[in-house]
C-alpha cells in the first residue's frame, strides 16, 4: 500500500510532489474530494493513493484524495447501502 502526500498543481488532474515536480494521476484513478469521513478512511484503507494537501501558512487543508475509480465507486455503493 502506497501513501504519498502532494500538493495541488497548477490544474485540477496535476499535483506537485515533494521534489516539486509536476505529476499526473494514473488513468483509472479519480480524485475522492474532503467531506465524508467515512467514505475517505475506507479508500485508504483498500490499497494505494496519494494525499492532495496545501499548507497555507501554519494550518494543513486537504484538498482530496486520488485512488483507483473502481474501488471509489464500489466503496461508495456499499457506504450508500449501509447508510440506508
Amino acid at each position: 500500500m502506497s501513501q504519498q502526500v502532494f500538493a495541488p498543481g497548477p490544474t485540477p488532474d496535476t499535483v506537485i510532489g515533494p521534489d516539486g515536480k509536476t505529476l499526473s494521476p494514473p488513468p483509472d484513478w479519480a480524485l475522492l474530494p474532503p467531506g465524508d469521513p467515512g467514505l475517505t478512511r475506507r479508500v485508504k484503507a483498500a490499497g494505494d493513493f496519494w494525499v492532495v494537501q496545501e499548507k497555507r501558512g501554519r494550518k494543513t487543508f486537504s484538498k482530496g484524495v486520488w485512488a483507483d475509480k473502481a474501488v471509489i465507486e464500489r466503496l461508495r455503493a456499499e457506504l450508500e447501502v449501509e447508510r440506508s
